[in-house]
């Protein structure tokens, strides 16, 4: 797989999942999340920020500061994306019904800098994934939600290289979460495959309802 899915795979783990995720059919929220992930070849830092209406759609936006370790990625450093992302959270846990069904779909714009300083790159990518999850309920304040995920990313190219194509991805994780009273305070380690490269992901994630 080319390092540049890597690079978006590393993109979408903080906009893969929002914070419909978290909340009931019928309720508004907010919630912001900074995460870090890593790659052999790449190091990501970023925050996100997104609003969810009535549990079922989330608008956000995330920023996402890349260290690329690959010397000749495009002989370019250092990178920054901005994602747009939205959540449609389509089937809800519920005492019939034992899972959670959600889909994301995001769009990044990628800016590099050349390592002179000389210009700058902008790329354009998309990531659309689906999850399946379950929320289990230990005590009135704390619950554990194990995650997988599914879905496709196409990354872009500069003008005159060949596009690597469609991959697809698969992403296994676990939110620890505290609830008090409205908020949520979530910690999700995480391990996102395609193909043959893997991304270790750790996002903390703030709730409260509107």
């Amino acid at each position: 797989m080319k390092l540049l899915t890597a690079i978006i795979l590393l993109i979408s783990f903080g906009s893969l999942y929002s914070q419909g995720e978290y909340i009931e059919s019928g309720q508004d929220a907010y919630g912001f999340s900074i995460a870090a992930g890593y790659h052999p070849k790449v190091f990501a830092l970023g925050g996100s920020a997104a609003v969810s209406n009535s549990g079922t759609f989330d608008f956000g936006l995330s920023y996402t500061y890349l260290f690329l370790q690959e010397e000749n990625l495009m002989d370019k450093s250092p990178s920054t994306v901005i994602a747009p992302f939205v959540g449609f959270h389509f089937l809800k846990q519920t005492d019939t019904n034992p899972f959670a069904l959600s889909a994301q779909f995001q769009f990044n714009v990628h800016r590099i800098t050349s390592k002179d300083e000389s210009g700058q790159t902008s790329l354009g990518s998309w990531a659309l994934g689906g999850s399946v999850f379950h929320r289990f309920v230990i005590s009135n304040e704390f619950s554990f939600q194990p995650f997988v995920t599914g879905g496709m990313i196409k990354p872009e190219r500069p003008t005159g290289e060949p596009s690597p194509g469609m991959s697809a991805f698969f992403d296994l994780s676990g939110a620890f979460i505290v609830q008090k009273k409205t908020r949520q305070m979530i910690l999700k380690p995480s391990v996102s495959i395609s193909n043959d490269e893997t991304v270790y992901s750790l996002s903390f994630l703030f709730v409260d309802l509107i």
